[in-house]
């Protein structure tokens, strides 16, 4: 797990030091969600049909883990997505 992302307070505060002139940050976090939701069902359903186009099944338990984590992250708080808004002085 990378350790040292901002968090999107720290980006909207770094970009505003930087000079930058009505920044926000536009939270996206329930549309990632979703996208992460719906990745893990088409894996799931690609493993549970039999993986018919024989795709490294290592790769995609890793993927299905890794979506899973990222649900649960999000859940908690712990993951964010977003957008930083602003404008160039």
């Amino acid at each position: 797990m990378v350790n040292d992302w901002l968090s999107p307070e720290e980006n909207v505060k770094a970009c505003k030091e930087a000079g930058w002139e009505d920044v926000t940050f536009v939270d996206l976090t329930s549309d990632i969600r979703i996208s992460f939701q719906l990745m893990l069902k088409k894996v799931e359903k690609i493993l549970d049909a039999g993986n018919p186009d024989n795709i490294d099944e290592k790769l995609l338990t890793s993927y299905k883990q890794n979506l899973s984590n990222r649900i649960v992250q999000v859940d908690r708080g712990v993951f964010k997505w977003g957008v930083v808004h602003a404008k160039k002085p």
